[in-house]
């Protein structure tokens, strides 16, 4: 045996070169490897046996068969884990027409956020409900107090800039449902 870094001697038995101190690794043995490429052969004792193993061979057959066709269906309609079952057309037609209510966030799962957004709208139409400085035009509205009108428009405001950046994350197929997968899908 050599070593394999300085190509000094070594006995049979060392484990470090004594010149250089390179660790020795011994390569298996030609016996060894003949020995692990031979197959493996079974006795099966009974019919039993034999059956038990046919079944294990259809079930890894069908496991085989299953993944194929998934594979297949993810590939042909574009179905895959992190894609959402949620139509993206869906969500982006709430979100145009019902986005200031949550609506589309509610499609998709999200529902905490959802909450959010119908909460906010419901503040708005209450507090200009109250205060009478609704969005629609008055003829007294130039004698109302302004810090009461802009107290009225904040969650307005608020829920309308959140629709419209959630829109564009809709139509961009960067929205996310409520289990973290995106909504690409448009049908």
């Amino acid at each position: 045996m050599f070593c394999r870094k300085c190509g000094n001697k070594l006995p049979d038995n060392s484990k470090f070169c004594d010149e250089c101190g390179t660790a020795v690794y011994e390569s298996p043995s030609s016996e060894a490897t003949a020995n692990t490429a031979e197959p493996k052969t079974t006795v099966y004792q009974s019919e039993a046996d034999i059956a038990r193993a046919g079944a294990e061979v259809a079930r890894a057959g069908a496991d085989v068969a299953r993944a194929k066709v998934n594979l297949a269906n993810a590939t042909t309609y574009g179905v895959t884990d992190d894609i959402s079952p949620k139509s993206r057309l869906t969500a982006t037609l709430l979100a145009v027409f019902l986005s200031a209510f949550g609506v589309h966030r509610f499609y998709l799962g999200k529902n905490g956020s959802a909450a959010g957004m119908l909460v906010l709208t419901i503040l708005y139409f209450v507090i200009s409900g109250v205060t009478g400085t609704g969005i629609i035009f008055q003829p007294n509205l130039l004698l109302m107090n302004l810090w009461t009108l802009g107290f009225a428009l904040i969650p307005l405001m608020i829920v309308s800039i959140w629709a419209l950046v959630d829109f564009i994350v809709v139509v961009s197929g960067h929205m996310k449902d409520g289990q973290g997968r995106r909504v690409k899908r448009w049908r």
